[in-house]
């Protein structure tokens, strides 16, 4: 799950974490968890921090589920949860945690965290019954018609949106919203048309939608941050995609540098970069582990070097990122 760029976090067999302050994890904590927690099982945490909204439906049985698809539309990536439930998987277009939506036995993850098969519990297995962990590339969104709908609850006194509309988003902050409600989403696009959809549907949900160049241009932003490596989602750090086999190519201290570098120099596009001795206390690494996993890295194809610094002289070692 973490080659995906999912966050995702360790529990317990009652479902507790492992692990306090996990409401504020990133990748890079989801890998170190992994070393610590190697048998633990995983909770993906939904939201912003993912790019991932889940559909908790809590009534077992086939009619409850299928109630919710033609409710929420169809998705790829379904779950079984051991009592019967379903876990409905979408591309997170900011909705934010419903308990009991609309006084339903459904629960809407667009924040906290959800169980993931293959997770054991007390109560039973986690089991994926629709697609697997390859699926998340192709998430859709919640249906458009739906998103207006899923408003953070309004404050007592405040307008509630009319017509599925999102009325408390006021004419002045309506480029910020659609920008960062872009950046949230646009790690798992695949193209930029697909991406510029996305954000002339989004755009319709607004009270007063902005014009349809201004759109655009949103979205070609959007797109070229990505394109340079330079995408940052709201409230997590710069977002780096990685392909799942990764994940099992590299040990965990392989991997997680491997990330970090790819968050600071991924803009580069294969140009040579430097790492000096004090590198070190940046990626949080003793200087044999550092070496050790620059080493594993150049083994695997996943780095070259261009020039190594002298052992005992602190000279700069000259790299760069092959993939």
């Amino acid at each position: 799950m973490v080659g995906l760029g999912l966050v995702v976090i360790p529990i317990r067999q009652n479902k507790k974490p492992h692990v306090a302050c996990w409401q504020h994890a990133v990748l890079a904590d989801s890998l170190r968890w992994i070393e610590e927690f190697p048998k633990a099982n995983i909770a993906l945490l939904c939201g912003k921090r993912s790019g991932i909204t889940v559909i908790d439906v809590d009534e077992p049985g086939d009619f409850a589920l299928r109630e919710a698809l033609a409710f929420f539309g169809e998705t790829p990536l379904i779950a079984r949860t051991p009592r019967g439930g379903h876990h409905l998987y979408y591309r997170h277009s900011g909705e934010p945690r419903y308990v009991k939506y609309e006084k339903r036995s459904l629960d809407i993850l667009g924040e906290g965290c959800c169980v993931m098969p293959p997770s054991k519990t007390r109560t039973g297995d986690y089991q994926w019954i629709l697609g697997d962990s390859a699926k998340f590339s192709e998430l859709p969104h919640i249906q458009c018609e739906r998103l207006g709908m899923l408003q953070t609850p309004a404050k007592k006194g405040a307008i509630e949106p009319k017509n599925g509309r999102r009325d408390n988003v006021s004419k002045g902050h309506r480029n910020r919203w659609l920008f960062d409600s872009l950046r949230t989403v646009a790690k798992t696009e695949n193209d930029q048309e697909t991406l510029g959809r996305t954000a002339q549907s989004l755009n319709q949900t607004l009270d007063q939608p902005l014009p349809g160049d201004e759109v655009r241009t949103i979205a070609q932003s959007v797109w070229k941050y990505k394109s340079e490596g330079r995408l940052m989602a709201v409230g997590q750090a710069s977002v780096v995609a990685l392909p799942s086999q990764w994940a099992f190519d590299l040990s965990a201290g392989a991997l997680k540098l491997l990330v970090q570098m790819k968050s600071v120099h991924g803009a580069k596009k294969g140009s040579p970069f430097f790492m000096t001795y004090q590198s070190k206390d940046f990626y949080g690494l003793s200087l044999p582990s550092l070496r050790k996993y620059l080493s594993e890295l150049e083994s695997r194809g996943f780095i070259e070097f261009i020039e190594r610094g002298v052992k005992g002289q602190r000279h700069a070692t000259r790299l760069r990122l092959l993939k």
